[in-house]
């Protein structure tokens, strides 16, 4: 396949998945679920793919720019809630998904390793745990300013920590996956082609 065409197919395959990401934020909470999926969401792993596949820097836009219009669009069956989903601690979480681009980058350009990835995956979650939950600190007017309150809020942080893992683990080896299998699938049908 020629690079041109590849380049091209992988940045529709991106545009998909941000669309995908958006429709699969909002799902759960336009159909009242309940809070069971809340940080089971795929905004890192798009990252983290366009981190690794799409090496120029407006890759950094694609998670953030998903993750705005996803909130703009769960600001009604939020504030049902009694949530808001765009406050304080928004621009560190806006950061924490940036930094999934920064661990994809680890990831090379036509690599599958799935240790690679999920390597790149644990250190993608780990960085948006950190980050996150530092802009939850400095929102939440519930934690006192202290080492002592940060640490609180880092420990409450963690049982949320669980769902983001087994996200950063499942979605990344789904979109690499399948980006693999669809550069392969076209590879192959152009090469038929041409012997045809």
């Amino acid at each position: 396949m020629q690079k041109t065409s590849e380049t091209r197919l992988t940045l529709a395959y991106v545009a998909l998945l941000a669309v995908l990401v958006v429709v699969y934020k909002l799902i759960p909470r336009y159909l009242n679920v309940g809070e069971i999926g809340w940080n089971l969401v795929s905004v890192g792993a798009l990252g983290l793919f366009i981190g690794s596949r799409v090496r120029t820097s407006w890759a950094y836009f694609v998670p953030i720019g998903a993750m705005f219009v996803a909130d703009l669009l769960l600001i009604p069956p939020l504030r049902a809630l009694g949530y808001s989903s765009i406050d304080s601690s928004t621009p560190f979480t806006y950061l924490g998904f940036a930094l999934y681009v920064v661990a994809g980058r680890l990831v090379g350009q036509k690599e599958l390793a799935p240790a690679k990835i999920a390597g790149s995956s644990v250190l993608g979650s780990l960085l948006f745990f950190v980050v996150s939950n530092f802009g939850s600190w400095v929102a939440n007017p519930a934690y006192p300013r202290s080492l002592a309150g940060l640490i609180q809020c880092y420990l409450a942080g963690v049982p949320f920590y669980f769902n983001t893992l087994m996200s950063d683990l499942i979605f990344p080896a789904v979109f690499f996956g399948c980006h693999a299998l669809l550069l392969r699938t076209v590879s192959t049908t152009e090469e038929v082609e041409q012997l045809s």
